[in-house]
C-alpha cells in the first residue's frame, strides 16, 4: 500500500557551481529537487523537505523561488513548515476562483529547480 511522501523521499542535488557567495555573508544556491513515484501520496498540509544543510545552508532558509513547470500544478515552498505544497485549480466548474491544495491522491515524478537564499 503506498505511503504518503516524507523528507526522505526528497533527493536534492546540489553541486559546487550550484552556490554563490554573496559579500553580505549570504549563501544563494541553486538546488534541484526530485520527488513522487506515482504510487506515493500528497500528505496533508505538504511534503516535508530534507534537513536545510542539503540546500547548502546552516543557520536558515530566508526565500525560496521555484521555477514552475507546465504540469498544471503550483508549487509553494512553506517555509514556516519546511515542506513544499503543491495547489492546482478548483474542481467547482467556475473560471475563477482560489487555487485548491492537492489532496491525498499518488504523486507523479517531479523535478523541481530551486533558486534558495539562506545562511
Amino acid at each position: 500500500m503506498p505511503d504518503a511522501l516524507k523528507a526522505s523521499d526528497v533527493t536534492v542535488i546540489l553541486t559546487q557551481e550550484d552556490f554563490d557567495r554573496s559579500p553580505d555573508r549570504r549563501i544563494r544556491t541553486l538546488p534541484t529537487i526530485k520527488f513522487g513515484d506515482a504510487a506515493d501520496t500528497y500528505p496533508a498540509l505538504g511534503i516535508p523537505m530534507p534537513a536545510i544543510q542539503k540546500f547548502g545552508m546552516t543557520f536558515t532558509i530566508d526565500r525560496v523561488a521555484i521555477e514552475q513547470p507546465a504540469d498544471g500544478y503550483v508549487y509553494h515552498f512553506d517555509r514556516a513548515n519546511h515542506k513544499i505544497r503543491i495547489f492546482q485549480g478548483n474542481n467547482d466548474g467556475l473560471a475563477d476562483g482560489p487555487l485548491v491544495e492537492l489532496g491525498a491522491v499518488a504523486v507523479p515524478v517531479t523535478t523541481l529547480y530551486l533558486d534558495v537564499l539562506g545562511r
